[in-house]
């Protein structure tokens, strides 16, 4: 079943490890569906580059990136607070 481009409309949805090859993936249906993406990954030089290369591919504004630690409860309410203030 296609999925709706308006049916994350609105929304931001996180993807922790987003920088990977699943993360990519998901960031790519996210915007297809009218959300918005965001990387978050603990490797900064990988995410960063992954935005830039998808925000090319898709030709889309709607993809962001944050470092995130998720072994870490400071990186996790960091990433919370950053998000909340968006």
């Amino acid at each position: 079943m296609p999925i709706s481009s308006d049916l994350l409309s609105g929304k931001v949805v996180v993807v922790t490890g987003g920088a990977g090859l699943l993360g990519r993936t998901f960031i790519s249906a996210i915007v297809g569906a009218g959300g918005t993406g965001v990387i978050a990954d603990i490797n900064e030089e990988t995410g960063l580059k992954t935005r830039d290369t998808l925000k090319r591919e898709l030709n889309s504004d709607t993809i962001d990136f944050v470092k995130l630690d998720i072994t870490s409860k400071d990186s996790i309410n960091q990433t919370i607070g950053l998000l909340a203030e968006r």
